[in-house]
């Protein structure tokens, strides 16, 4: 039988009336109308019957069956609620006021009466019910509204049964309802709310974890939810337009700005190519900061200056930087700048940047060596407040502008180590107030303008490594000067007793590798009272040293080397008790090397070797008194006799070269055990006897060469403790394995190793040249106390991360560059034991 359970299964399409009735059926004795409650008037009177049945012909007993069953399945078809869960829905009222008209009284009495339903009825009200429920519903699944409960049973009028008679019942094509498939809809619905969820918080921490690392970065760029990087590095809003401000009418009041006021040319800024225009571009739709342009009633200074910074920015590749130091960040250009040490050796911070004075006027720009890369524009006359711009050690080419001296404040220019080109600009003698002028190793030609001895304040000049010429008389005028470094250039003019004889307070001089001439050596620099360093090596100096009359503490680095001095080397040296470095090879001294020498106890360095000297049994027996020595070169000085074995007490020594000589018998075994002793140079003498098979320090040596003597034995050990050995030029009499060792020479092959051995200490030591001897020195401040080092002055090659500590020098003990930006000049100190150039 038919009920509520399979109805919640099935819908009433699939109404089956059920099986034959029975032969025959018994008409319960109670009314169907009374019993099922279904008196369309609230109530089951007993003249409502008569009434109904008076009115009706009598039913034949073989329907009988069929109408109760119909009875019970509109009770269960009742039971279905198909509605929205809104307010109750009668399933079985008539829309069309079919109750009104009942009680109204319009029909006959026998229309409130009731009987009861048959299959057709049934089936007809079935198909109405699910036809109205589609409607109600919008055409919703109907299995899933199924819900029970106990309604009142419908009543049917003639005129509802016509309506229901002409409606069709739907086919079914729907499968059977199936209730774990919403619970499985449920459960990926809420699946999928999950992963959204995880999501959101994934991306959240990223923004939050990104913008915490921009805001620790060196370069502070802009926060990552407000700002990011274009392909040339500079910095714009996400949105591509500065919020709330129109763009394009900004850039138009710029460009108008900039015309007017003559900052820049309108063919810079029509090409879009220019870094003027760029910058245009930036400020007018990228910089946060949003300065207003000035008008009337606006100072145009601060504008200007950051349109200046942003010009220099793009002119020399800031995309390219090696450090930002947050240019064009949303910060106000006083701003752009970062903290750091001002190299590996001294304590001391400066700014790397942009800094200002007290009222936001640009007073400093302080970019080393940070890859700037193009030309200086001259939209940076502007900066009219600035008094120092340092941009070392980077490729800035062109010239300088000559806009640029509008200057008039700078008192530090160092540009040295870039390639700029062209004259020397004569503005930069107007500059009153410049105490530092760097220019070093740049592309500068031609001679220098007259007018820079007007630099009256001049403190620090240096001009070296260029291709300047002409005379040097101007620098007479600089009586100031305390550092002049002029080297490798084409200067000309004579060195006498007048030459440079006003500058009293020059502590350091190097005018190496010049044109200069001199036939007598101007006593006034030996005995000059702060003169510290005095290079003249690679001149065209003659004549004679003269005898020096007094003592003199203040003078430590003297190299006259490769000049054409002659005569004798005077006694009278040893009065230059300061001298740590004395350098007097390759000149035309003869006599014999003054065993006084030795009283230089604060020797370093000393090389004698390529002069004339007489012939000499034994070296000077005073030099065992330099046990500061680090390197020794004696080389071509005509000695004679053995190796005197108080060489064993130069323990620092670490070059030995005594090649060259007519020295004979063995070599002394104590020197092998010199702790620090790395290149040995004894070929070309006589010596003889075997060399010892287990030297400790085998492991330290880089250049042993030995060839065109007489010695024994097996030094493959020394290839085997050192497998990065340079080079190895032993007798053909010593055996050495070839892969570590040179092919030893022919006894009558007089260019033996002599152009492979300067390029091997070249490769190792970097200063080397031709001869063993040295380059020219570079003189910097911040290392000159590591003069006693490997080279006797540290060279410019190796400056930087290579540089080491001596064994007997604490970092402590370094003294500043007079470059240095935070030096202050009328305090500045140089260390006491050297210089060099910066």
């Amino acid at each position: 039988m038919l009920g509520p359970d399979r109805f919640a299964f099935e819908t009433p399409n699939v109404i089956d009336p059920g099986d034959a009735p029975p032969s025959q059926p018994v008409r319960p004795d109670q009314p169907v109308g009374d019993d099922m409650g279904m008196n369309g008037n609230g109530g089951s009177s007993t003249t409502s019957r008569n009434q109904d049945d008076a009115s009706q012909k009598t039913v034949p007993t073989s329907n009988r069956y069929h109408d109760e069953r119909s009875v019970r399945l509109l009770r269960d078809i009742a039971d279905l609620d198909l509605s929205p869960p809104t307010e109750p829905y009668d399933p079985y009222r008539d829309d069309r006021g079919d109750d009104d008209d009942l009680e109204g009284g319009a029909e006959s009495s026998s229309s409130k009466h009731h009987s009861l339903p048959t299959v057709d009825d049934a089936r007809m009200y079935a198909a109405s019910l699910l036809q109205e429920s589609s409607g109600r519903s919008g055409g919703r699944d109907f299995q899933r509204t199924v819900k029970l409960r106990m309604p009142k049973m419908p009543v049917l009028t003639s005129s509802s049964r016509a309506s229901v008679a002409k409606t069709a019942i739907p086919p079914v094509s729907e499968a059977p309802y199936n209730p774990h498939r919403h619970l499985l809809r449920r459960q990926v619905m809420r699946q999928a709310r999950k992963v959204c969820a995880v999501i959101v918080v994934v991306v959240v921490v990223v923004v939050i974890a990104v913008t915490v690392h921009n805001k620790r970065r060196g370069d502070a760029a802009p926060s990552l939810t407000t700002a990011t990087s274009t392909a040339d590095g500079s910095f714009f809003n996400l949105r591509s337009q500065i919020k709330g401000v129109d763009t394009k009418k900004r850039k138009q009041d710029i460009i108008a700005f900039l015309i007017d006021q003559t900052v820049t040319s309108h063919y810079d800024l029509d090409d879009a190519d220019t870094p003027q225009s760029k910058a245009v571009d930036w400020l007018a739709q990228y910089d946060l900061l949003v300065r207003p342009v000035p008008t009337k009633l606006h100072s145009r200074q601060r504008f200007v200056q950051r349109y200046a910074l942003a010009t220099l920015y793009y002119a020399l590749s800031g995309q390219q930087w090696t450090k930002n130091h947050k240019f064009l960040s949303s910060e106000d250009e006083c701003g752009w700048f970062d903290e750091a040490p001002v190299n590996d050796y001294v304590s001391q911070t400066a700014a790397f940047g942009v800094t200002c004075d007290t009222n936001l006027a640009v007073q400093s720009l302080y970019v080393p060596d940070n890859n700037l890369q193009g030309s200086l524009p001259s939209e940076l006359r502007f900066l009219s407040n600035l008094d120092m711009i340092a941009l070392p050690n980077n490729a800035i080419r062109g010239t300088i502008p000559r806009e640029l001296r509008s200057w008039s404040n700078l008192v530090y220019i160092d540009l040295k180590y870039n390639r700029i080109s062209g004259m020397l600009p004569s503005w930069i003698g107007d500059l009153s107030n410049l105490e530092v002028l760097g220019l070093s190793n740049n592309e500068f030609a031609g001679g220098v303008p007259p007018n820079f001895g007007s630099l009256g304040r001049l403190k620090t000049l240096a001009l070296d490594d260029n291709a300047l010429t002409g005379d040097l008389e101007w620098v007479n005028h600089l009586t100031k000067l305390q550092y002049f470094y002029g080297e490798r250039n084409s200067f000309t003019g004579q060195v006498n007793d007048n030459f440079l004889s006003e500058l009293s307070s020059l502590k350091e001089l190097d005018l190496s590798s010049t044109a200069l001439l001199g036939d007598d050596f101007p006593l006034h620099l030996l005995k000059h009272p702060s003169l510290e360093i005095l290079d003249l090596s690679h001149t065209q100096l003659k004549g004679s040293l003269p005898v020096i009359p007094s003592m003199n503490n203040v003078l430590q680095f003297l190299s006259l080397r490769h000049c054409n001095i002659s005569g004798t080397i005077p006694p009278s040296l040893q009065q230059l008790q300061g001298l740590e470095h004395l350098d007097l090879t390759e000149n035309a001294f003869g006599g014999t090397i003054p065993n006084v020498l030795g009283r230089l106890t604060n020797l370093k360095f000393l090389f004698l070797g390529r002069n004339n000297f007489d012939a000499m049994s034994e070296m000077p027996p005073l030099f065992s008194q330099l046990t500061d020595l680090r390197e020794l070169s004696l080389e071509s000085s005509n000695l004679s006799g053995r190796i005197p074995s108080w060489i064993s007490y130069l323990e620092y020594l670490k070059l030995l070269n005594l090649s060259c000589n007519n020295m004979d018998g063995t070599i002394p075994p104590a020197i092998w055990d010199l702790p620090e002793l790395t290149f040995v140079m004894l070929h070309d003498n006589q010596l003889s006897g075997e060399i010892p098979s287990d030297i400790q320090g085998a492991g330290k040596m880089q250049v042993l060469s030995l060839f065109n003597n007489s010695l024994t034995g097996d030094i493959t050990y020394f290839c085997d403790a050192n497998p990065d050995f340079s080079f190895i030029a032993p007798d053909c009499t010593v055996t050495c394995d070839t892969s570590c060792c040179e092919k030893c020479c022919k006894a009558d092959e007089k260019e033996c190793f002599r152009s492979e051995l300067p390029m091997y200490l070249t490769e190792y030591e970097g200063a080397w040249e031709y001869g063993f001897d040295r380059a020219s020195y570079s003189f910097d401040p911040d290392i000159l106390e590591n003069s006693e080092g490997d080279q006797g002055g540290m060279p410019e090659t190796i400056i930087g991360d290579n540089f080491q500590y001596p064994v007997d020098q604490k970092p402590n003990e370094y003294l500043p560059d007079p470059f240095d930006p935070t030096v202050t000049m009328e305090n500045f100190t140089v260390p006491t034991n050297g210089g060099g150039t910066p």
